[in-house]
């Protein structure tokens, strides 16, 4: 059997002997052509394609409840499962058994064939079965020039490709970072194996199509290396730069034959050289002792949810050798699930510093009294039980002196806490500086030399890079591509790939606020004075904002009030990226500020305004925190340097151009709507440019009236339409036009604003539903899909469609949110939030959908309630991570743990389980003390699930109870229920209060729902007063 890639059409998985094929690690299944017959059935208006992908859910589900598997719903158009993992004998007979059934299921099922049938666009959907059989392969493939758009579509393949094979010294992301993607079977991605030439690892042919990149018909890979990937410098005399660092690591190493444990950690930014530094001493360590053992651990981004991720994937129980297993008898069961999870659960109560003493154990064992060194890689996507871990073990470590154990731990600066003693990785000294772009250049290195320019290139290259090994080897890549000396200085791609991805995980606006003044700041000096920054910023910005800045590893502090960016090297890559955020105005705002530091100010304001210097413009910066003031001098400069200067009326445009580039940042939107509507402007010119329509936009923000507010919306998009339309016509491709897009853009944003004014303010979830959905539609041509403001589209949408009865189009917006947002964890920060929006929203539509349903489905309810429980373990995870990462937990996350708790309770409430909806009120209620409604309609929840339990006694305090807060709170429709509750205690002891009860309970029914649902309450009444035998009173 070659030990590739195996497609299965019609044959094959049958043949192979799954109980003898230990490097089976892997199926996969690929519907394959069903994005193709999407896309056709979508362009000739058919629905039936949503047919065709519930009755493949259908089967996906029904498959893995018969084998107790797990297989990941599909993401998007293209249907792609992951089977499973298999790594024991049992688990692979299991899986070609689940794999074949799957595969029969699909092709044989009638519902899916007379689909076929009567749609042509079908029928060229097949099924295509794959099974990895090499875990140790890697491959590289250059292809720099996708850029972030490629890698953010296939960007989950490539994490997919990390969990089932085993990369050798570098990450996903790491290897996309110096331009070399990894691939394997993965999302979107067909691989066909082709036979090995020689002993080379194999060569394959890709066919991949990228969506937003276009339709790559054939990569070929021809130049396939294992082990170390491409783009790291080596030369013949080993790591340059790092002897010392080498050293004092094999030193420890030679310490444990004296018994003496150590512990320690390599903290650097990405491209310092962390896993080149332990590739190096693996390699000496192998190969001069022979005796010590060297076992990696190496976490990845896509398992940060799986408690001792690497862990599990390093040990497992059939590697353990019987002395080993003995010597563990005690342990076995505290860590059973994790190093065998295929045997039954124990029953032992495992307690975290019980696991923490077996996993502890298992580090001994494992080394059989020889010496052992743990190697626990990119310790930043460790899971939080991980982290708590190595933790634990470090401490121990400490305190054991005489066990010949060694534990290496590689992180970003992400995490907060040490393990261990710190080894720092110092720059590179200028002459291994030159070494690496010698290395990595090879005779391109003398041709720049030669070059014009070259020479002067190269030393600023090296001053640029201040001793980063990854910078310098991208910047040489660079070189090498464009073999144009400035490409050597000019911020390579990579590098800003790896600044937006730090960026993005700034979670706070203030906090990504301060980082681009930051920036401007930084760009002038290698220090920056915390007071210059604090002035220059807007409202908000405070110490703490540094402090936070700090600790998340971008700034750290200088003396005497100054700081320094961490990583200066990626000065220019980081302003590069902001935007039009802190352009040239920006910069001279913050010199501006520096100037009243310092002196100079009529130097620098000349610099800021263009104009001659200006008294009004220095009062305008250094004004007091006086609005009116800052009103009088904004129209005192209006008048006098923009009438004088153009003899007539201010026009729009001079507006858009005056105030929109000098004040916006500077000013508040409430200041600049003022300044519209109290300026001396006689009329607006007949265009009435984007200005108009930003001024129009912020005065909805601050009318108080929703109805003024919409038409100040629709006043601003009809500005907008208009002046789109008319650029429009000026070019030939609209979306590629910067203007047209600009105004696009803020179209849909005042777009959203009115979505949201008629779904919140008017309930007219129709009209926001239609504009949510045109605003997607626009957002896709536009090529932003995985943005968070689509997301935010795509949320809303959802909830609208709920709104409106249609539970199944909710569902499938939610689902692909979901999907989404698990895509871009740890690349876009607002991912826990809409994928904790979209488990929350996706409960809340089935128990809907099953509260409107005649029949009661409690198979809605049952899914409604696997999903609560889904999004609170997202939610606890969320707040875990923050916590271990000294961050705040999102206040939005935190109020929907809080709603979740209340669903989760209302939702087994209906099951039937009442005690544990009980339990859940409880936890809730306790949660919104202080908040009388909430806690009225609580009270009357617990009151209500404990007369359903039987237990009357416990529920009347609870109902009383709520009808007092109700009564405060003014809620008359928690106070009718609250009174048919009470009717029916009052009933069963034969009280004659119950008259009393059903009065009110039927007056204020009336009132509040209307005549449908009060003789809804009217008819549950009079059931209870026939029960009792008794006659209805009259209202």
């Amino acid at each position: 059997m070659d030990k590739e890639i195996l497609y299965d059409d019609e044959a094959g998985l049958e043949s192979i002997d799954w109980s003898s094929q230990r490097e089976i690690v892997a199926v996969f299944a690929d519907i394959a052509g069903f994005s193709d017959a999407t896309t056709k059935l979508k362009a000739a208006g058919k629905t039936v394609w949503r047919d065709v992908k519930t009755r493949i859910e259908e089967i996906r589900v029904d498959v893995a409840s018969k084998y107790d598997a797990d297989i990941p719903m599909p993401e998007g158009d293209a249907y792609f499962f992951s089977l499973g993992l298999f790594r024991h004998e049992d688990n692979r007979v299991r899986g070609a058994q689940l794999a074949i059934e799957f595969r029969d299921r699909i092709k044989n099922d009638p519902v899916l064939n007379d689909l076929k049938s009567q749609n042509p666009e079908l029928g060229q959907l097949t099924l295509h079965m794959a099974v990895d059989c090499e875990p140790n392969a890697e491959v590289f493939l250059t292809r720099p020039e996708l850029g972030r758009a490629g890698y953010e579509v296939i960007g989950e393949g490539i994490n997919r490709a990390a969990r089932v094979m085993k990369f050798e010294g570098a990450k996903p992301w790491e290897i996309y970072t110096s331009g070399d993607f990894a691939l394997s079977v993965g999302h979107r991605i067909k691989v066909a194996p082709v036979k090995r030439k020689e002993k080379r690892p194999g060569e394959f042919a890709v066919r991949e199509t990228l969506k937003g990149v276009g339709t790559v018909d054939l990569w070929q890979i021809t130049n396939i290396k294992p082990g170390v990937p491409k783009g790291r410098a080596l030369t013949k005399t080993g790591l340059l730069g790092r002897d010392s660092e080498l050293s004092a690591l094999y030193q420890s190493v030679s310490d444990l034959d004296q018994g003496k444990p150590f512990v320690r950690t390599l903290k650097e930014e990405a491209g310092s050289g962390k896993t080149r530094i332990l590739h190096e001493l693996k390699e000496r360590v192998l190969r001069e002792r022979s005796d010590t053992l060297f076992i990696g651990l190496n976490f990845s981004e896509l398992d940060r949810e799986v408690p001792y991720s690497a862990i599990k994937e390093r040990f497992i129980a059939n590697q353990l050798s019987p002395e080993q297993l003995d010597a563990l008898r005690d342990d076995i069961p505290f860590i059973q699930d994790i190093i065998d999870p295929t045997r039954p659960k124990t029953e032992y109560l495992i307690t975290t510093e019980r696991r923490h003493r077996a996993l502890y154990k298992l580090l001994q064992v494992l080394g059989d009294g020889k010496p052992v060194v743990y190697v626990a890689e990119d310790l930043h996507w460790a899971d939080k039980e991980s982290l708590q871990f190595f933790e634990y073990a470090s401490e121990q470590l400490e305190k054991d002196k005489s066990i010949p154990v060694g534990l290496i731990v590689t992180t970003r600066p992400d995490i907060k806490k040490d393990i261990g003693q710190r080894l720092h990785l110092s720059p590179l000294d200028k002459q291994n500086s030159r070494k690496i772009l010698q290395a990595r250049l090879g005779q391109l290195y003398k041709e720049l030399e030669e070059n014009e320019g070259g020479q002067e290139a190269i030393e600023k290259a090296i001053e640029l890079s201040e001793g980063n090994p990854f910078v310098l080897e991208q910047r040489a890549q660079a070189y090498i591509q464009s073999r144009k000396p400035d490409a050597i200085i000019l911020t390579p791609e990579s590098l800003s790939q790896i600044i937006r991805s730090r960026k993005d995980r700034l979670t706070r606006k203030d906090l990504q606020i301060a980082l681009e003044y930051i920036s401007v700041l930084g760009s002038y000096s290698r220090d920056f004075d915390s007071t210059i920054l604090l002035r220059s910023c807007p409202v908000g910005i405070t110490q703490s904002t540094l402090d936070e800045l700090e600790q998340d590893g971008w700034i750290t502090p200088a003396g005497n009030g100054k700081y320094q960016i961490v990583h200066h090297t990626i000065q220019d890559a980081l302003y590069k990226e902001l935007g039009s955020r802190v352009k040239a105005v920006h910069r001279k705002i913050a010199l501006a500020q520096e100037a009243k530091c310092f002196g100079d100010a009529t130097k620098r304001i000349e610099e800021l305004s263009g104009l001659k210097a200006d008294e009004s413009i220095a009062r305008f910066l250094f004004a007091e925190d006086d609005v009116n003031k800052k009103r009088e001098i904004i129209e005192e400069f209006l008048a006098k340097h923009i009438s004088e200067a153009t003899k007539k009326p201010i026009t729009a445009e001079q507006l858009e151009a005056v105030v929109e580039k000098i004040f916006r940042e500077v000013l508040s939107v409430e200041e600049l709507a003022f300044h519209w509507e109290h300026s001396n402007n006689p009329e607006k010119p007949e265009e009435r440019l984007a200005a108009v329509a930003y001024l129009e936009k912020s005065r909805a923000k601050f009318v108080n009236d929703p109805h003024q507010s919409a038409r100040c919306c629709q006043r601003a998009i009809d500005i907008l339409t208009s002046e789109i339309e008319r650029l429009q016509d000026s070019v030939s491709q609209p979306l590629k036009s910067d203007d047209i897009r600009n105004r696009v853009e803020r179209k849909m944003r005042i777009e959203t604003a009115q979505a949201i004014i008629y779904n919140n303010q008017f309930g007219d979830y129709r009209k926001a539903g239609e504009i949510y959905k045109k605003l997607l539609v626009m957002a896709q041509k536009l090529g932003k899909t995985a943005d968070s403001q689509t997301s935010e589209l795509r949320l809303r949408y959802g909830i609208s469609s709920m709104h409106l009865g249609d539970f199944d189009e909710a569902e499938h917006v939610f689902r692909s949110l979901e999907h989404l947002a698990r895509a871009t964890r740890g690349i876009d920060t607002s991912s826990d939030y809409f994928l904790i929006a979209a488990q929350a929203n996706s409960c809340q539509n089935l128990f809907q959908q099953y509260a409107k349903g005649e029949d009661k489905n409690k198979k809605l309810l049952r899914k409604a309630l696997k999903a609560a429980k889904s999004a609170i373990s997202s939610v606890d995870d969320h707040k875990g991570r923050m916590q271990l990462e000294g961050k705040p937990t999102d206040p939005r996350i935190e109020a929907g743990g809080v709603f979740l708790i209340n669903v989760n309770g209302s939702i087994l409430s209906e099951l039937g389980r009442y005690n544990e909806a009980i339990r859940s009120f409880e936890a809730y209620l306790q949660l919104v003390d202080g908040n009388i409604g909430q806690m009225a309609r609580v009270n009357n929840n617990i009151g209500d699930c404990h007369l359903r339990n039987g237990d009357p006694e416990l529920a009347e305090p609870y109902l009383l109870r709520s009808l007092e807060l109700a009564d405060q709170s003014k809620q008359s429709s928690t106070a009718a229920r609250v009174y048919r509750n009470l009717c029916e205690i009052a009933l069963k002891r034969g009280d004659k209060k119950a008259d009393e009860y059903a009065a009110n309970g039927l007056r204020l029914a009336s009132l509040v729902w209307g005549e449908e649902d009060a003789e809804s309450i009217a008819r549950d009444i009079k059931r209870l007063y026939k029960d009792a035998k008794k006659q209805l009173p009259t209202v």
